[in-house]
């Protein structure tokens, strides 16, 4: 085994990424004191996915008019599931 010279390192674990940034969102910036953050996901127990570790989230809020349903048409709700999870790029 390869032994390397370091500063002090530090971990940030998080949870509910992939839902709305909750887990990242309620940590204090202050915090965070490194130069260079790495991203170890997965979704896949033993495997590790190496990403960029940044983002941008946006919430955006607007205002529209209701309409009326034409005649002839109706709203239908559609669900997706049992795809497979992970982040974007792993």
């Amino acid at each position: 085994m390869q032994e390397f010279n370091h500063g002090p390192l530090g971990a940030l674990f998080t949870v509910n990424e992939e839902d709305g940034f909750t887990g990242i969102n309620a940590v204090d910036p202050s915090l965070l004191k490194g130069k260079i953050y790495i991203n170890v996901d997965n979704e896949v127990e033993g495997q590790f996915v190496i990403s960029s570790a940044g983002g941008v989230f946006v919430e955006i809020e607007a205002a529209f008019p209701e309409e009326a349903v034409p005649a002839g048409m109706r709203g239908v709700a559609v669900a997706i599931d049992g795809l497979r999870g992970g982040s974007f790029g792993s």
